[in-house]
């Protein structure tokens, strides 16, 4: 009996480190940093290095996931700022930052009014 339930636990254990590695990198395999938090007029962003000169889109979503602002990048810098609309309500947003063929870079911000 002992026997087998070491080889169970092994076996949950690999399980357990295989779906950790898928969720890590379906989760957004891109790093990207954005502050101030909390912000309030503006948000800078430093995007994957290696993006530096691609053509971008950057979103800026709710807490319901729909987009309240975007904008189009011809050409990505080491460090956006995004203007805040100071039409936008307090609270939890993500910034998606999407480069054609690559898995998209995400970053949560709050903003305080």
């Amino acid at each position: 009996l002992k026997e087998e339930l070491a080889t169970m636990n092994e076996t949950m254990e690999q399980r357990l480190a295989a779906l950790e590695q898928r969720t890590g990198a379906e989760a957004g395999a891109e790093e990207m940093k954005a502050w101030p938090v909390p912000a309030d007029e503006l948000v800078r962003i430093e995007p994957p290095a290696r993006w530096s000169g691609m053509s971008a889109t950057l979103e800026l979503r709710d807490v319901q996931g729909r987009t309240v602002d975007m904008v189009q990048m011809a050409s990505l810098t080491n460090m956006v700022e995004l203007p805040l609309d100071a039409a936008l309500k307090a609270g939890s947003y993500t910034v998606v930052l999407r480069v054609a063929g690559e898995q998209p870079a995400t970053a949560r911000i709050v903003i305080a009014r």
